[in-house]
């Protein structure tokens, strides 16, 4: 179950970060890249406890960069969706 939830904070992180280069500007920025850090190193932290340090890094920056680009794809096919 805790690697259910790393992977979660993984996809938190890529959306934060998403979010902080996309749309956000000053202090906003700040604290999404904030979120971004903290929730990465909160998923790398809960998959450590099942899987070790490197294993953990490793899978979690690789759930992190399959979210990261696969987001903007997402949002973009939301925003033709939503342009009818």
């Amino acid at each position: 179950m805790l690697i259910f939830w790393a992977f979660v904070l993984s996809f938190a992180s890529s959306t934060f970060t998403h979010s902080a280069v996309r749309g956000a500007a000053g202090g906003r920025r700040r604290a999404f890249i904030s979120l971004a850090c903290l929730s990465f190193a909160g998923a790398v932290a809960l998959a450590e406890l099942s899987q070790g340090f490197w294993a953990a890094l490793y899978s979690m920056f690789a759930i992190y960069i399959l979210a990261s680009t696969i987001s903007p794809w997402i949002v973009y096919l939301w925003e033709q969706r939503h342009a009818r």
